[in-house]
């Protein structure tokens, strides 16, 4: 009977799923803590390899919802999307370099440091773009 007096509020679904996404991103701090806190002393590459992994998988999130929402978004959020990808990307070379995945290929000792500069790089000069009201634009014509 509350419900047909209209009494019981509902959630609204997006509130609903931005409380899930914090949850979620809670959890991943504490996780991080943990691995900093905890297993850095006995195994510092472990602990490094998975914070970055919580880090990559931040980075594509950001861009799967930029390319989901692609058409309603302006093109300011298309570049921060595309952003993350970058990022994403240059951050997974900085972890695979870092557990020396690319040793025997490139002889380069700190290419691990030249992808993190690399990604910190990108972040500021995306940031730069942001802050000025520079953006690009995304309704390319291909020819066929």
């Amino acid at each position: 009977m509350l419900n047909s007096l209209n009494l019981v509020r509902r959630v609204p679904p997006l509130f609903e799923t931005l409380l899930q996404f914090l949850a979620f991103i809670f959890v991943a701090c504490l996780v991080s803590f943990f691995l900093i806190a905890v297993i850095q002393d006995s195994n510092i590459v472990f602990a490094h390899t998975a914070v970055e992994l919580i880090a990559i998988f931040f980075a594509l999130s950001g861009f799967m919802i930029t390319w989901f929402l692609f058409d309603r978004a302006s093109p300011k959020i298309h570049m921060i999307g595309f952003a993350f990808l970058a990022v994403a990307v240059f951050n997974l070379s900085h972890t695979l370099a870092g557990i020396d995945f690319f040793q025997h290929i490139s002889g380069e000792y700190d290419l691990a440091n030249r992808f993190r500069l690399v990604v910190r790089i990108v972040e500021a000069i995306v940031l730069l773009l942001f802050s000025l009201d520079i953006t690009f634009r995304s309704d390319f014509i291909f020819l066929s």
